[in-house]
């Protein structure tokens, strides 16, 4: 289980401004789709390390955790996690994590993030209909970001969820 005081868990502003000094990831780039659905196809994580981020996620002060029935796997639908803020803490979800099978989740981030630390450190990649039909907006961009293969990798994820999540509620431009 994620502990609060433990540093998936804990939410430290001061981190969030640590994202311009990570690390680019480790190997080559996951194979993934470049059509919708878009998806990573390759490298995935193991379950346990999405199951303590969406933990950790669920610890966040006005989310909850629910279904989004939205993914195909070899023709069969299945269900993602979708993160959701409360009415009144920005409303309406501000992420989502794929298939057990990779760990990759969609969410939105302010620019300077999704074309920074994330993008040119191969964390992610901005989503194909970024722009388009509600995802994203002129100061963000909507992204895929790869699941985590490690512990050290998913300690960046989380500071990529963490501004995902502060900028839902309108925290972080």
């Amino acid at each position: 289980m994620v502990q609060n005081g433990g540093r998936i868990g804990s939410r430290n502003t001061f981190r969030l401004i640590a994202l311009g000094d990570i690390p680019a990831r480790s190997g080559e780039l996951p194979e993934r789709t470049f059509i919708i659905p878009h998806l990573q196809l390759s490298q995935g994580g193991a379950l346990e390390l999405a199951d303590r981020l969406v933990e950790a996620v669920d610890q966040l002060d006005s989310v909850s955790i629910g279904i989004a029935p939205l993914m195909r796997d070899g023709g069969m639908l299945y269900n993602g996690r979708s993160w959701e803020l409360a009415p009144g803490a920005g409303g309406g979800s501000f992420g989502h994590m794929h298939h057990s099978s990779n760990n990759s989740m969609h969410m939105e981030l302010p620019r300077t993030i999704s074309r920074g630390a994330m993008r040119d450190g191969g964390w992610g990649e901005i989503h194909p209909f970024s722009g388009v039909n509600g995802l994203g907006t002129d100061d963000t961009d909507y992204v895929i970001i790869w699941g985590a293969r490690d512990e050290e990798e998913l300690e960046v994820i989380w500071l990529f969820v963490q501004a995902a999540y502060a900028c839902a509620r309108g925290v972080l431009p």
